[in-house]
């Protein structure tokens, strides 16, 4: 009964500490979004500055809906850990730094993007950073569903190996789109996202079998 209470404890600092973490990468994006000095005024319109830093836009509103889709599938995925030892938690150390780390690729991405000397190297620094955190997730998961080591006897396994196989084929097309963005960035960029933003619409951790068949 103690160690459930303690395990019960352990996995709410986590998850504050992950809230909170999320937290500050989302606030960090708005950031790179600068308003313009009166010195870069001089030579052009308010309107033309706005209409012409697009991608910085762009770049902000595709950064804050994927750490914030990792932030809800994070709330429902952590509902299956009933425990954490030192070793999960290291790892999720490692995956709120590729979270917090987001924020500098993306500004890249804003800067350099519409130039198309820079476009390739800007889209493959930022797929990189969408791979990192899509690796780093696999990792957790993989290590606290090995043998039922942090979740559940109640999870099947058939239940795992489906998780197990979606995360893996996201990693795959994550490396697929960093290789790819050397050769066409605009695609490589496009199905990075579409990949992120098809978890949007998987939030169903919580729906598994109860018992083992």
């Amino acid at each position: 009964m103690q160690n459930e209470m303690q395990n019960t404890e352990n996995n709410k600092r986590i998850e504050t500490f992950v809230d909170a973490v999320f937290a500050i990468a989302i606030t960090l994006l708005i950031l790179d979004v600068k308003v313009p000095t009166h010195q870069q005024l001089e030579s052009q319109t308010l309107s033309y500055y706005l209409s012409h830093n697009w991608t910085n836009y762009a770049s902000y509103i595709l950064s804050f809906f994927i750490i914030g889709i990792y932030w809800a599938n994070h709330h429902k995925i952590s509902k299956l850990y009933i425990s954490a030892d030192r070793t999960f938690i290291i790892l999720h150390i490692i995956f709120l730094l590729t979270i917090c780390f987001l924020p500098y690729p993306t500004a890249i991405l804003g800067d350099f993007f519409i130039d198309e000397k820079y476009r390739q190297t800007a889209t493959s620094f930022y797929t990189a950073g969408l791979l990192a955190p899509a690796f780093m997730w696999f990792m957790i998961w993989l290590y606290a569903s090995n043998n039922h080591k942090l979740i559940p006897e109640s999870i099947t396994n058939i239940y795992i190996k489906k998780l197990n196989k979606q995360f893996m084929i996201t990693n795959i097309i994550y490396i697929l789109s960093f290789i790819l963005s050397f050769f066409q960035p605009t695609i490589a960029l496009s199905i990075s996202l579409l990949t992120t933003l098809f978890y949007l619409f998987e939030l169903s951790y919580t729906k598994q079998e109860n018992s083992k068949k």
